[in-house]
Order: structure tokens, then C-alpha cells, then sequence
């Protein structure tokens, strides 16, 4: 079974960063020389600064995590700050002014809605330095800011739910439901967003959504919360997951034969590491939300617009679409590249489901 996903994504990031090269076996240098390398190091390297919006949660330490192996690659010095919680949303705007007053080289933002947060960017810009955006942009006057996004979501969403209707019809399920999310209670920047697709890609099927499951964090609090919700609503046909430990946590329940009759399952994952969980019984369908890749764009591209490098105005982050075999009738052709079985087979397990391929299952889908 797949547990305590978002151990499993910390454990990956913690172990990428613990490095094993050969040079932590020499001895360190004599401290004055390291800290005179030191000082010249931060003298003459770039440094990027990454700044959110008030709100802590897991993903974003993961987030900055990666991003700073990123700009490590980059050839760069890297730092994150974010307002405190009950700070007001001008802090945000001070933030970025301590940032530009220390010679940041490039500031990568997730803006808040402040208007003196449209105002300190543009200080920003005006005295050199590199501004990149996440997500939404802000307005202001001469070239607009370069904003890194993920593609819409309603693209994969559509897919995903066609997936699972196909899964349902062939089990014999009730094709209009109902229908249920389970929402992890530690929201990420774009939890919402996912949330809003699911349900309208359902709704525009004519499928019956029942109110969002919300279930505290952990695999045991996830399984509760839909056990509870299908005492109370047996005729549940479809749960759809808005993260990893919700899609695990709805495989495992049917993996221990506690859920009556049949389910179908899909949802979103944040790493290709976990395309595995599309094995677990009654998963139609999975969506890699590229995390990795999102991190990679927005650090290259302020990397590159810190170099002079001319940057379009939006930059979109893909997502991947992987279709499982479970309940439905195979797409696939005898031969054909199976990413979810090649990734278990990679992983030393066995399995009986397999993927069709993505770019066959959802070639109207995938972005361009």
C-alpha cells in the first residue's frame, strides 16, 4: 500500500538535498579561510529571492527546497521570505524593498493584492533588478512583468473526469453519481483552483456533486472522513482526489475491502514519483501537477531575465495526464510505452493495471 504521501515527497526533497559527492568526505578548510571564501562568494554571485504571499504550509518549505537546488544550478545564491501570519498585506511590499536595499539580483513573487505591492515591484524594476511573477500579475506602468503559471487546470480536470466516467460506465456504476472531492485541510497556492475544475468538468457532465470531504492532513483522517461520508451517502459512485494523500488514502481504503460495492477514484499528484498511486484499486486516471517543473521555470526564468535574456509575458507550466487500466476497456496497443507500469517496474513492484498512453488517450488534451 501508499502511505503517508507527503512523507514520501519530503523524504525525496531531504534526501536530494543531503548531497553525496565525493568532497563531503575532505576535511573543511580552516574556518578564517572559509569565511573569508565566504564573503567573497557573496560579494561577487547573484543572489535570487523568492517571496510568497502571507500563509504558511508544507509544500511551500518543499517549494523552496527545490528552488534552491534550482538556483544553485543557475550559479546562484538563493534566499526565501514571506510575510507572517496576521501581517498585514503591505508588509509584502517591505519585504521586497529589504530585498532590493540587500542587491538582490532577481526577485521571484507571488504577489499579494496591496497596491503598494504593484509599487515596491516596480521600485524594483527601476533600479535593475530581475522580477519575475507567480501566478497573477499586478498592474503597473511600461513592459508588463513575466508571470509563470501552471497551464488551466480545467484542461487535465476534463480529462480526469472523462477518465472516470468511462471507468464508471463499465463497472455499471451509476453515471450521474454522486460524486465527491476529498480536500486535504493543508491547502497549496492552487488547491482551490483544482478543486473549482473537478467539480465543474463533473457538474458539466450532469454529474450530482455532493459538498467537498475537507479531512485534517493525514492518511487515517482521510480514510474517516470518507468512510463517514459513505455511511451517510452509499450510493457514492466517483471520489475525486485534490492531492496525493487523498488518492492514496481513498486506493488504500478499497485495498483493505472497507469500502461496500464499487468506487472509481482519480486525482492530482505532486510528483512523477507517485504516478504508482494510479495502480491502487478503482484509480482511473492520474494528474502529475509537474511541482518539480514548476519551480524549475520560475528560477531559470529569472535566472535568464537577471542575464538580459528577453522572456515572453507568460510562461505556462504543463501538467501530464496518465490514464489507467482498472474497471474500463483497454486503449492501448499490445507493445505501446506504459508509464505507470514502467515506473512500478522501476520500482521493483508488481502490478496487474496498466496506463494507456497519454499522448493517445488525451491527445486534444495535452498542452501544446
Amino acid at each position: 500500500m501508499f502511505r503517508s504521501v507527503p512523507f514520501v515527497l519530503v523524504g525525496w526533497v531531504s534526501l536530494s538535498l543531503a548531497g553525496c559527492d565525493s568532497s563531503s568526505l575532505l576535511p573543511p578548510p580552516p574556518p578564517e579561510l572559509a569565511a573569508e571564501s565566504d564573503q567573497l562568494l557573496r560579494a561577487t554571485a547573484k543572489t535570487m529571492e523568492l517571496i510568497f504571499r502571507e500563509g504558511e504550509t508544507p509544500e511551500r518549505s518543499i517549494l523552496s527546497q527545490l528552488a534552491r537546488l534550482e538556483a544553485a544550478k543557475s550559479r546562484m545564491l538563493f534566499r526565501m521570505t514571506q510575510p507572517k501570519a496576521g501581517d498585514p498585506p503591505a508588509r509584502q511590499a517591505e519585504l521586497i524593498r529589504k530585498a532590493v536595499a540587500e542587491g538582490v539580483t532577481a526577485l521571484v513573487v507571488e504577489p499579494d493584492d496591496a497596491p503598494q505591492v504593484g509599487e515596491a515591484l516596480a521600485e524594483a524594476r527601476s533600479r535593475g533588478v530581475a522580477v519575475v511573477l507567480l501566478d497573477r500579475t499586478v498592474p503597473g506602468q511600461g513592459k508588463p512583468y513575466t508571470v509563470v503559471a501552471y497551464e488551466p487546470f480545467s484542461r487535465t480536470a476534463q480529462s480526469l473526469i472523462d477518465a472516470v466516467l468511462e471507468d464508471v460506465k463499465a463497472a455499471n456504476l451509476p453515471a450521474k453519481g454522486p460524486a465527491v472531492i476529498l480536500v486535504n485541510s493543508l491547502f497549496d497556492s492552487h488547491a482551490t483552483d483544482r478543486v473549482a475544475a473537478m467539480k465543474e468538468a463533473l457538474q458539466k457532465a450532469g454529474v450530482t456533486v455532493l459538498e467537498p470531504l475537507t479531512f485534517e492532513v493525514t492518511d487515517e483522517n482521510a480514510r474517516k472522513t470518507l468512510s463517514d461520508a459513505l455511511a451517510s451517502h452509499p450510493e457514492i459512485s466517483m471520489v475525486l482526489a485534490n492531492d496525493d494523500q487523498g488518492l492514496s488514502a481513498v486506493g488504500n481504503l478499497q485495498a483493505a475491502n472497507q469500502v461496500k460495492g464499487k468506487l472509481v477514484q482519480g486525482g492530482y499528484i505532486a510528483f512523477e514519483v507517485n504516478l504508482p498511486l494510479g495502480s491502487l484499486p478503482g484509480c482511473a486516471a492520474v494528474v502529475d501537477r509537474n511541482l518539480k517543473g514548476f519551480v524549475q521555470q520560475f528560477i531559470r526564468a529569472a535566472a535568464d531575465l537577471s542575464r538580459g535574456k528577453a522572456l515572453p509575458e507568460r510562461i505556462e507550466v504543463p501538467l501530464t495526464f496518465h490514464r489507467t487500466r482498472q474497471t474500463g476497456a483497454a486503449r492501448e496497443q499490445p507493445g505501446e510505452p506504459n508509464p505507470i507500469a514502467n515506473t512500478l517496474k522501476g520500482l521493483g513492484l508488481q502490478t496487474g493495471e496498466e496506463s494507456t498512453k497519454p499522448e493517445e488517450a488525451t491527445k486534444k488534451d495535452q498542452p501544446r
